[in-house]
Protein backbone atom coordinates (compact mmCIF):
# COMPACT_ATOMS: atom_id res chain seq x y z
CA UNK A 1 0.00 0.00 0.00
CA UNK A 2 1.52 3.33 -0.95
CA UNK A 3 0.25 5.86 1.44
CA UNK A 4 0.51 9.83 1.84
CA UNK A 5 0.46 11.49 5.09
CA UNK A 6 0.03 15.00 5.12
CA UNK A 7 1.66 16.76 8.75
CA UNK A 8 1.36 20.25 8.75
CA UNK A 9 4.54 20.15 11.59
CA UNK A 10 6.74 16.84 11.46
CA UNK A 11 9.92 16.01 12.95
CA UNK A 12 12.85 18.25 11.51
CA UNK A 13 15.73 15.44 11.87
CA UNK A 14 15.29 11.63 12.39
CA UNK A 15 16.07 11.29 16.07
CA UNK A 16 12.64 12.34 16.03
CA UNK A 17 12.40 15.95 17.71
CA UNK A 18 8.51 16.49 18.24
CA UNK A 19 6.95 19.35 19.04
CA UNK A 20 2.92 17.89 19.38
CA UNK A 21 0.98 14.97 19.36
CA UNK A 22 -0.03 15.23 15.82
CA UNK A 23 3.47 15.05 14.94
CA UNK A 24 4.54 12.46 17.01
CA UNK A 25 1.46 10.25 15.89
CA UNK A 26 2.49 10.56 12.24
CA UNK A 27 6.00 10.07 12.82
CA UNK A 28 5.55 6.76 14.58
CA UNK A 29 3.16 5.21 12.76
CA UNK A 30 5.01 5.78 10.06
CA UNK A 31 8.40 4.46 10.88
CA UNK A 32 6.23 1.00 12.07
CA UNK A 33 4.29 0.72 8.78
CA UNK A 34 7.78 1.80 6.66
CA UNK A 35 8.76 -1.33 8.54
CA UNK A 36 5.52 -3.24 7.01
CA UNK A 37 7.10 -2.75 3.46
CA UNK A 38 4.65 -0.19 2.83
CA UNK A 39 5.23 3.18 0.62
CA UNK A 40 5.62 6.27 3.05
CA UNK A 41 5.89 9.78 1.96
CA UNK A 42 5.02 13.11 4.29
CA UNK A 43 4.28 16.21 3.17
CA UNK A 44 4.90 18.97 5.74
CA UNK A 45 5.45 22.47 6.14
CA UNK A 46 9.13 24.27 5.84
CA UNK A 47 10.59 25.29 9.11
CA UNK A 48 13.85 27.24 9.62
CA UNK A 49 16.78 25.18 8.81
CA UNK A 50 15.18 22.46 7.36
CA UNK A 51 15.21 21.36 3.48
CA UNK A 52 12.70 20.91 0.72
CA UNK A 53 13.27 16.87 0.61
CA UNK A 54 14.56 14.18 3.13
CA UNK A 55 14.43 10.57 3.14
CA UNK A 56 14.89 8.68 6.20
CA UNK A 57 15.55 5.40 5.45
CA UNK A 58 12.33 5.27 2.47
CA UNK A 59 10.66 7.61 4.65
CA UNK A 60 10.16 10.39 1.56
CA UNK A 61 9.68 13.40 3.76
CA UNK A 62 8.64 16.61 1.25
CA UNK A 63 8.34 20.19 2.71
CA UNK A 64 6.57 22.76 1.10
CA UNK A 65 5.28 26.30 1.68
CA UNK A 66 6.26 29.44 2.95
CA UNK A 67 9.32 28.81 5.23
CA UNK A 68 7.75 29.48 8.59
CA UNK A 69 8.33 29.29 12.54
CA UNK A 70 6.69 26.41 14.81
CA UNK A 71 3.46 27.94 16.10
CA UNK A 72 -0.14 26.62 17.15
CA UNK A 73 -2.09 29.49 16.49
CA UNK A 74 -2.12 32.26 14.01
CA UNK A 75 0.23 32.63 10.73
CA UNK A 76 -3.35 32.49 8.41
CA UNK A 77 -1.58 33.33 5.22
CA UNK A 78 0.90 31.18 5.85
CA UNK A 79 -1.28 28.22 6.99
CA UNK A 80 -2.88 28.77 3.56
CA UNK A 81 0.47 28.82 1.43
CA UNK A 82 0.80 25.24 2.63
CA UNK A 83 -2.18 23.82 1.86
CA UNK A 84 -2.19 25.10 -1.39
CA UNK A 85 1.29 24.17 -2.10
CA UNK A 86 0.77 20.82 -0.40
CA UNK A 87 -1.85 19.81 -2.97
CA UNK A 88 0.45 21.01 -5.80
CA UNK A 89 2.58 18.96 -4.64
CA UNK A 90 0.70 15.63 -3.48
CA UNK A 91 -0.30 15.67 -7.30
CA UNK A 92 2.97 14.74 -8.33
CA UNK A 93 3.75 11.99 -6.14
CA UNK A 94 2.12 8.19 -6.38
CA UNK A 95 -0.06 6.79 -3.37
CA UNK A 96 -2.98 5.33 -2.49
CA UNK A 97 -4.14 6.55 0.43
CA UNK A 98 -3.99 10.19 1.95
CA UNK A 99 -3.97 10.08 5.82
CA UNK A 100 -4.60 13.61 7.28
CA UNK A 101 -3.60 14.24 10.89
CA UNK A 102 -5.72 17.46 12.87
CA UNK A 103 -8.00 19.81 11.23
CA UNK A 104 -5.43 22.52 9.68
CA UNK A 105 -4.53 19.76 7.05
CA UNK A 106 -7.82 18.15 6.15
CA UNK A 107 -8.50 20.27 3.52
CA UNK A 108 -4.95 19.25 1.14
CA UNK A 109 -6.04 16.24 2.65
CA UNK A 110 -8.94 15.66 0.99
CA UNK A 111 -8.49 17.62 -2.55
CA UNK A 112 -5.28 15.36 -2.42
CA UNK A 113 -7.17 12.32 -2.17
CA UNK A 114 -10.66 13.24 -4.34
CA UNK A 115 -8.62 14.97 -7.19
CA UNK A 116 -6.95 11.46 -7.88
CA UNK A 117 -9.72 9.62 -7.17
CA UNK A 118 -7.97 8.20 -3.74
CA UNK A 119 -8.86 7.05 -0.43
CA UNK A 120 -9.20 9.28 2.45
CA UNK A 121 -8.60 8.72 5.91
CA UNK A 122 -8.91 11.52 9.17
CA UNK A 123 -6.89 11.30 12.20
CA UNK A 124 -9.03 13.36 14.85
CA UNK A 125 -7.19 14.34 18.16
CA UNK A 126 -10.17 16.33 19.80
CA UNK A 127 -13.02 18.45 18.08
CA UNK A 128 -12.98 21.33 20.91
CA UNK A 129 -16.30 23.24 21.54
CA UNK A 130 -16.34 26.75 20.36
CA UNK A 131 -16.22 28.43 23.93
CA UNK A 132 -12.74 26.38 25.20
CA UNK A 133 -11.50 27.58 21.85
CA UNK A 134 -11.99 30.96 22.72
CA UNK A 135 -10.91 30.98 26.11
CA UNK A 136 -7.71 29.21 24.49
CA UNK A 137 -6.80 31.61 21.71
CA UNK A 138 -9.14 34.77 22.09
CA UNK A 139 -12.41 35.13 20.30
CA UNK A 140 -11.66 35.91 16.57
CA UNK A 141 -8.60 32.91 16.27
CA UNK A 142 -10.80 30.53 18.57
CA UNK A 143 -14.15 30.93 16.12
CA UNK A 144 -11.30 30.15 13.39
CA UNK A 145 -10.03 26.86 14.91
CA UNK A 146 -13.49 25.81 15.47
CA UNK A 147 -14.52 26.37 11.83
CA UNK A 148 -11.52 24.66 10.94
CA UNK A 149 -12.55 21.35 12.85
CA UNK A 150 -15.74 21.46 11.63
CA UNK A 151 -14.51 21.22 8.37
CA UNK A 152 -13.98 18.12 8.89
CA UNK A 153 -17.97 17.53 8.44
CA UNK A 154 -18.58 19.15 5.37
CA UNK A 155 -15.12 17.54 3.71
CA UNK A 156 -16.27 13.81 4.04
CA UNK A 157 -13.84 11.00 4.80
CA UNK A 158 -13.83 7.33 3.95
CA UNK A 159 -12.94 6.67 7.30
CA UNK A 160 -12.33 8.59 10.84
CA UNK A 161 -9.80 7.30 13.24
CA UNK A 162 -10.39 9.16 16.66
CA UNK A 163 -7.80 9.60 19.58
CA UNK A 164 -10.12 8.82 22.21
CA UNK A 165 -13.74 7.41 22.94
CA UNK A 166 -14.59 11.00 24.11
CA UNK A 167 -13.44 12.03 20.26
CA UNK A 168 -15.63 9.43 18.97
CA UNK A 169 -18.55 10.80 20.97
CA UNK A 170 -18.15 14.18 19.68
CA UNK A 171 -17.62 13.01 15.97
CA UNK A 172 -20.93 10.78 16.40
CA UNK A 173 -22.61 14.44 17.58
CA UNK A 174 -21.91 15.89 14.48
CA UNK A 175 -23.66 13.39 12.31
CA UNK A 176 -21.01 11.26 11.36
CA UNK A 177 -22.30 7.59 10.25
CA UNK A 178 -21.02 5.00 13.01
CA UNK A 179 -19.34 2.83 11.00
CA UNK A 180 -17.04 5.57 9.81
CA UNK A 181 -15.32 5.92 12.92
CA UNK A 182 -13.01 4.37 14.91
CA UNK A 183 -11.01 4.60 18.12
CA UNK A 184 -7.11 3.74 18.34
CA UNK A 185 -5.17 4.60 21.43
CA UNK A 186 -2.30 6.22 20.67
CA UNK A 187 1.29 3.99 21.31
CA UNK A 188 4.73 4.10 23.28
CA UNK A 189 7.86 3.47 21.82
CA UNK A 190 9.27 1.40 24.80
CA UNK A 191 8.59 0.57 27.95
CA UNK A 192 9.85 0.27 31.57
CA UNK A 193 11.58 -3.15 32.56
CA UNK A 194 9.41 -2.35 36.04
CA UNK A 195 7.50 -0.31 37.95
CA UNK A 196 9.22 2.65 39.71
CA UNK A 197 10.19 1.48 43.36
CA UNK A 198 10.94 4.65 44.87
CA UNK A 199 10.69 8.37 44.79
CA UNK A 200 13.62 10.67 44.57
CA UNK A 201 14.53 12.95 47.20
CA UNK A 202 13.93 15.63 46.18
CA UNK A 203 10.71 14.52 44.64
CA UNK A 204 10.48 15.63 40.56
CA UNK A 205 7.54 16.60 39.02
CA UNK A 206 7.51 16.79 35.24
CA UNK A 207 5.50 17.99 32.46
CA UNK A 208 5.67 17.88 28.75
CA UNK A 209 3.88 20.34 26.78
CA UNK A 210 3.50 23.80 25.49
CA UNK A 211 3.64 27.15 27.14
CA UNK A 212 0.48 28.46 26.05
CA UNK A 213 -2.30 29.78 28.05
CA UNK A 214 -4.39 26.65 27.84
CA UNK A 215 -1.98 24.31 29.37
CA UNK A 216 -2.39 25.93 32.54
CA UNK A 217 0.87 25.64 33.56
CA UNK A 218 0.85 28.07 36.19
CA UNK A 219 -1.13 25.61 38.27
CA UNK A 220 1.77 23.21 39.06
CA UNK A 221 3.89 26.09 39.76
CA UNK A 222 1.27 27.31 42.34
CA UNK A 223 0.61 23.83 43.40
CA UNK A 224 4.93 23.35 43.96
CA UNK A 225 5.00 26.75 46.22
CA UNK A 226 2.12 25.27 48.41
CA UNK A 227 3.73 22.22 49.13
CA UNK A 228 6.95 23.54 49.65
CA UNK A 229 5.51 26.00 51.90
CA UNK A 230 4.25 22.83 53.92
CA UNK A 231 7.62 21.56 54.07
CA UNK A 232 8.27 19.10 51.03
CA UNK A 233 11.56 19.54 49.11
CA UNK A 234 10.68 19.74 45.60
CA UNK A 235 11.34 20.08 41.96
CA UNK A 236 9.65 20.71 38.69
CA UNK A 237 10.98 20.12 35.35
CA UNK A 238 9.05 21.72 32.19
CA UNK A 239 9.91 20.25 28.73
CA UNK A 240 8.44 22.20 25.98
CA UNK A 241 8.10 26.19 24.34
CA UNK A 242 5.62 28.67 24.15
CA UNK A 243 4.54 32.20 24.18
CA UNK A 244 4.01 32.30 28.20
CA UNK A 245 7.04 30.66 28.68
CA UNK A 246 8.25 34.33 30.67
CA UNK A 247 5.09 34.48 32.53
CA UNK A 248 5.55 31.44 33.93
CA UNK A 249 9.49 32.17 35.01
CA UNK A 250 8.12 35.82 36.56
CA UNK A 251 5.23 33.68 38.10
CA UNK A 252 8.16 31.11 39.73
CA UNK A 253 10.11 34.26 40.99
CA UNK A 254 7.01 36.02 42.58
CA UNK A 255 5.99 32.51 44.73
CA UNK A 256 9.93 31.91 45.42
CA UNK A 257 10.23 28.67 43.21
CA UNK A 258 12.30 29.91 40.95
CA UNK A 259 15.44 27.96 41.86
CA UNK A 260 12.84 24.47 41.86
CA UNK A 261 11.92 25.24 38.41
CA UNK A 262 13.75 24.58 35.29
CA UNK A 263 12.52 24.85 31.65
CA UNK A 264 14.04 22.91 29.45
CA UNK A 265 12.70 23.39 26.25
CA UNK A 266 11.84 21.23 23.10
CA UNK A 267 14.12 17.82 23.64
CA UNK A 268 14.42 15.28 20.88
CA UNK A 269 12.15 12.73 21.89
CA UNK A 270 14.60 9.80 23.54
CA UNK A 271 15.66 12.61 25.68
CA UNK A 272 12.14 13.50 26.77
CA UNK A 273 11.59 9.74 27.85
CA UNK A 274 14.91 9.99 29.48
CA UNK A 275 14.05 13.30 31.75
CA UNK A 276 10.28 11.63 32.17
CA UNK A 277 11.98 8.75 33.62
CA UNK A 278 14.17 10.25 36.14
CA UNK A 279 11.27 11.93 37.58
CA UNK A 280 8.78 11.03 40.56
CA UNK A 281 5.62 11.87 39.42
CA UNK A 282 3.86 13.48 35.53
CA UNK A 283 1.70 16.19 35.62
CA UNK A 284 -0.55 17.62 33.03
CA UNK A 285 -3.02 20.36 34.11
CA UNK A 286 -4.46 21.12 30.41
CA UNK A 287 -7.62 22.51 29.99
CA UNK A 288 -7.96 20.94 26.05
CA UNK A 289 -6.54 17.54 25.22
CA UNK A 290 -7.37 15.15 22.88
CA UNK A 291 -5.51 12.52 24.62
CA UNK A 292 -2.29 13.31 26.28
CA UNK A 293 0.16 10.89 24.64
CA UNK A 294 2.43 12.26 26.90
CA UNK A 295 0.42 10.73 29.96
CA UNK A 296 0.46 7.11 28.20
CA UNK A 297 4.65 7.42 28.10
CA UNK A 298 4.88 8.43 31.49
CA UNK A 299 2.63 5.05 32.44
CA UNK A 300 5.36 3.43 30.02
CA UNK A 301 8.18 4.52 32.30
CA UNK A 302 6.52 3.82 35.72
CA UNK A 303 5.41 7.38 36.34
CA UNK A 304 2.19 7.72 38.08
CA UNK A 305 0.74 11.25 36.59
CA UNK A 306 -1.94 13.75 38.05
CA UNK A 307 -3.94 15.08 35.88
CA UNK A 308 -6.77 17.52 35.32
CA UNK A 309 -10.24 16.59 35.59
CA UNK A 310 -11.12 17.32 31.88
CA UNK A 311 -13.13 14.14 30.21
CA UNK A 312 -10.14 12.36 28.17
CA UNK A 313 -8.12 12.47 31.16
CA UNK A 314 -10.54 10.79 33.56
CA UNK A 315 -10.79 8.29 30.26
CA UNK A 316 -7.37 7.87 30.24
CA UNK A 317 -7.61 7.65 34.71
CA UNK A 318 -10.41 5.36 34.41
CA UNK A 319 -8.97 2.78 31.53
CA UNK A 320 -5.19 2.74 33.20
CA UNK A 321 -5.72 3.05 37.09
CA UNK A 322 -1.85 4.95 36.61
CA UNK A 323 -2.82 8.05 38.19
CA UNK A 324 -4.86 10.54 40.11
CA UNK A 325 -7.50 13.65 38.89
CA UNK A 326 -7.91 16.92 40.50
CA UNK A 327 -9.60 20.02 39.57
CA UNK A 328 -9.01 21.70 36.41
CA UNK A 329 -7.34 24.86 37.51
CA UNK A 330 -7.40 24.37 40.99
CA UNK A 331 -3.96 24.39 42.58
CA UNK A 332 -5.05 23.39 45.98
CA UNK A 333 -6.50 20.41 44.97
CA UNK A 334 -3.54 19.75 42.78
CA UNK A 335 -1.25 20.05 45.82
CA UNK A 336 -3.72 17.85 47.55
CA UNK A 337 -3.11 15.18 45.14
CA UNK A 338 0.43 15.29 44.65
CA UNK A 339 0.85 14.84 48.89
CA UNK A 340 -0.90 11.56 48.70
CA UNK A 341 1.57 10.38 46.27
CA UNK A 342 4.33 11.67 48.43
CA UNK A 343 3.08 10.43 51.56
CA UNK A 344 0.81 7.29 50.37
CA UNK A 345 4.05 4.90 49.02
CA UNK A 346 1.67 2.03 48.69
CA UNK A 347 -0.80 4.29 46.20
CA UNK A 348 2.68 5.10 44.34
CA UNK A 349 3.61 1.70 43.61
CA UNK A 350 -0.28 0.43 42.61
CA UNK A 351 -0.42 3.24 40.22
CA UNK A 352 3.07 2.85 38.87
CA UNK A 353 2.23 -0.65 38.42
CA UNK A 354 -1.22 -0.46 36.96
CA UNK A 355 0.33 2.47 34.58
CA UNK A 356 2.94 0.54 33.10
CA UNK A 357 0.72 -2.75 32.60
CA UNK A 358 -1.73 -0.67 30.60
CA UNK A 359 1.34 0.90 28.36
CA UNK A 360 2.60 -2.35 27.47
CA UNK A 361 -0.71 -2.85 25.66
CA UNK A 362 -0.19 -0.27 23.87
CA UNK A 363 2.75 0.39 21.79
CA UNK A 364 3.45 2.16 18.25
CA UNK A 365 3.46 -1.46 17.01
CA UNK A 366 -0.07 -2.06 17.92
CA UNK A 367 -0.82 1.21 16.73
CA UNK A 368 0.15 0.83 13.18
CA UNK A 369 -1.19 -2.88 12.69
CA UNK A 370 -4.74 -1.29 14.34
CA UNK A 371 -4.55 1.55 11.58
CA UNK A 372 -3.34 -0.59 8.65
CA UNK A 373 -6.30 -2.90 9.41
CA UNK A 374 -8.76 0.45 8.78
CA UNK A 375 -6.70 1.46 5.63
CA UNK A 376 -6.85 -2.03 4.26
CA UNK A 377 -10.73 -2.12 5.10
CA UNK A 378 -11.27 1.08 2.10
CA UNK A 379 -9.83 -1.25 -0.08
CA UNK A 380 -12.04 -4.28 0.53
CA UNK A 381 -15.12 -3.41 -0.42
Amino acid sequence: MKLLFISEFFPTEDSGKVTGGAEARTYYLAQELLLRTHGIKVITCRLPGTTAYDNWHGLEIFRVGLNRPYTRYGQLLNRFVFIIAAVFKALTLDYELVDGNNGNVYAAAYLAARLRGKKLVYWVPDVVALITWQKAAGRIKGYLANLIEKSMVYLPADKYIALSYQTYDKLKKLGLPEGKVEVIYPGVKQTAKEAKKARGNPATIISVQRLVNYKKTDTVIRALAILVERGYDLRYRIIGEGERRKVMEDLAEKLGVSQRVKFLGNLPHPEVLKEISRADIFSLPSAVEGFGIVSLEAMSQGIPFVNSDINVNREIETASHGGLIFKLGDPEDLAEKLEKLLKDNDLYQKLSQSGLKFARNHTWGKVARETERVYKSLFSR
